[in-house]
C-alpha cells in the first residue's frame, strides 16, 4: 500500500528590512511503501474447518469476541436445536422461515481460559456449513457469532 504523505511546514523568519515575521510556507511531498502489519485478528473472519481449528485461532485474539451481535431471545434452558435454528435464521435473514439445516456437531468450550460457549458446527440446506458460538448472557439472552466453515 502506497501512502503518501503532505508536509506543510510554516516557518516565520525573521526579515532584516522589518520588525514584522513573515510566514514562509514550504510543501514537501513524501511517500512510503508501507505494507499492513498482521494482526492477531487476520483471519478472524476465514473459514474454519472445525471448531477445534476454530477455537484455537479465536484464542490468539484477546478481542475476538467484541463488536456487535444479534441477540437471541429464548431462556437459559431452551435446546440447543432450538436456538441454532433461530441463528441460522439469523444470518440466512428470514427469521419467519429458516432455512433447512443439521446440526454436526455440539460441544463446550473454552477460548483462551475465558468463559464457556457452546459451539455447534452446522450444515445448511444450500450445502454451505457454518459454526456457531452461544453463550448465555445475565441480561438474558444469547450471545452468538458465526463462522464460515469448511
Amino acid at each position: 500500500m502506497r501512502w503518501e504523505l503532505l508536509l506543510v511546514l510554516l516557518a516565520a523568519c525573521d526579515s532584516p528590512k522589518s520588525n514584522s515575521h513573515d510566514a514562509v510556507k514550504t510543501t514537501v511531498s513524501v511517500s512510503a511503501s508501507v505494507s499492513a502489519a498482521p494482526t492477531a485478528t487476520s483471519d478472524f473472519y476465514a473459514p474454519a474447518a472445525s471448531i477445534d481449528e476454530l477455537v484455537a485461532r479465536l484464542a490468539r485474539s484477546p478481542v475476538w469476541n467484541n463488536g456487535g451481535f444479534s441477540a437471541i431471545n429464548l431462556p437459559e434452558n431452551a435446546p440447543v436445536e432450538k436456538i441454532v435454528a433461530r441463528a441460522v435464521a439469523l444470518v440466512s435473514s428470514d427469521e419467519k422461515s429458516p432455512p433447512p439445516h443439521r446440526i454436526l456437531e455440539t460441544r463446550n468450550v473454552v477460548i483462551g481460559g475465558g468463559p464457556e460457549y457452546i459451539a455447534c458446527r452446522v450444515e445448511l440446506g444450500n450445502g454451505k456449513r457454518k459454526i456457531f458460538l452461544f453463550q448465555w448472557m445475565p441480561s438474558g439472552h444469547w450471545w452468538n457469532r458465526s463462522w464460515d466453515a469448511t
